[in-house]
């Protein structure tokens, strides 16, 4: 009875098992702005571009890590969420999506940010269904800081070509001014004044939509596990 119930739950988990998969991936090693991993593009809002050395830790030789410096920033203190970096990434056959990024702040740069994303090829922008609405803060300025967001149970993000997303320098929460991580006064031009991006990846999950388990596709190799789990099943009850 034991072996019995144990192979109906090896089998039950075999045909809900799905692909997690990388969609994307920004390394910025190349010195560009196209994603070292699969297809997209990082797109300046109202800033500057530059690959620097020294990117986040475990991306590469020290001679060839980079990352992306994005600069020049408003100079209008006062204007919240209009600079930033933008990204496309189709997410067409995945569901359960995922960003997660490392991001490093100069002393005079806004340490507080938003992710924003669209479904709509960019035409329009939000946050909602994000935790903490995509607001989200660097703790120190001077070294990389891992950020993760999870967009598994917004509508339309799944299985989409035409998905994008952002990360916007905005006011520190219920102020209306931007906030250092070093308590200088913020600027938004210089290195000081800049943030470093580096391996920005999407994730999710291939072969399957929650929201319609009908359409779900087992893992390569499972119908042929289930078919043994099936036939050793079949075995021990004759056994029996």
């Amino acid at each position: 009875m034991k072996i019995k119930f144990a192979l109906a739950a090896t089998t039950f988990a075999i045909v809900q098992s799905t692909n997690a998969a990388v969609i994307s991936t920004w390394n910025f090693n190349n010195g560009g702005t196209a994603a070292n991993v699969g297809a997209g593009s990082a797109e300046a809002v109202a800033t500057s571009f530059l690959a620097v050395r020294g990117g986040a830790a475990g991306d590469g030789a020290p001679k060839t890590n980079r990352a992306l410096r994005v600069s020049d920033f408003d100079a209008d203190a006062t204007r919240s969420g209009h600079d930033g970096v933008g990204f496309d990434s189709s997410t067409t056959g995945h569901y359960d999506i995922g960003i997660e990024f490392w991001q490093k702040v100069g002393a005079r740069a806004s340490n507080w940010a938003q992710l924003e994303y669209s479904v709509d090829g960019g035409a329009t922008f939000t946050s909602e269904g994000l935790a903490n609405d995509g607001r989200y803060t660097v703790t120190a300025a001077g070294g990389f800081q891992k950020f993760s967001f999870d967009l598994s149970g917004i509508a339309g993000v799944a299985d989409n070509a035409d998905f994008q997303f952002r990360l916007m320098a905005i006011h520190a929460e219920g102020q209306n001014t931007f906030k250092t991580a070093s308590g200088k006064r913020y600027t938004s031009t210089g290195a000081q004044g800049a943030w470093n991006l580096d391996r920005i990846v999407v994730t999710g999950t291939s072969g399957e939509d929650p929201s319609n388990p009908s359409t779900s596709i087992p893992a390569p190799g499972a119908f042929a596990l289930v078919g043994i789990a099936g036939a050793l099943l079949t075995g021990s009850r004759r056994r029996g």
